[in-house]
């Protein structure tokens, strides 16, 4: 997990401590309270982008005939493979859609 915060930068320093211990990586982006809720905002529109990407490309080529399985296989031996292309992508090539991630965190 990271963490984003954003606030008085006195009070964030004071919490460098405990925040470090439960987050993997900490990322301070300054005083305007609602930055960090704005920023976690623009990450989750680039995820769920990620996302969309993979279920476009699986439907296309299931309806082209073709196995999802290489599709998935051959995008994870690019450069554009994704953690989501890597953990999810062959789970549902092979029809696992198990929930991981719920889109009502995700808005």
């Amino acid at each position: 997990m990271i963490l984003i915060a954003a606030g008085a930068k006195s009070e964030y320093d004071k919490s460098v401590p405990v925040l470090n211990a439960i987050s993997r990586q900490t990322f301070y982006i300054g005083s305007n309270h609602g930055s960090a809720s704005a920023l976690k905002l623009a990450v989750n529109i680039n995820i769920s982008l990620i996302a969309i990407a993979l279920a476009e490309g699986l439907v296309f080529v299931k309806g082209n005939n073709i196995d999802p399985n290489i599709f998935v296989r051959i995008l994870n031996s690019t450069y554009f493979r994704t953690g989501i292309s890597e953990n999810k992508g062959p789970k549902i090539a092979n029809g696992e859609y198990a929930a991981s991630f719920y889109l009502m965190n995700m808005a």
